[in-house]
């Protein structure tokens, strides 16, 4: 991922990737679109969507990542 990241920010590319894995999403990308059952339901920069979810099913996902509590 860091690999990615790096030739991304060295070559200004775009890429469509697909994950279930929301930390590496956000880690991965400057603009997420959530979908589900085919549909877009929400788009915005990672750190909105991760922070901020306004859709019920984007914010059952952000819900569902484990918290580390220390």
């Amino acid at each position: 991922l860091n690999l990615l990241n790096d030739l991304k920010r060295a070559f200004q590319f775009t890429a469509l990737f697909i994950s279930h894995d929301i930390e590496v999403v956000r880690y991965i990308s400057n603009r997420i679109w959530v979908m589900h059952q085919g549909n877009i339901v929400e788009e915005g920069s990672a750190n909105a969507v991760y922070e901020h979810p306004t859709h019920p099913y984007t914010q059952q996902l952000i819900a569902a990542v484990p918290k580390l509590v220390l």
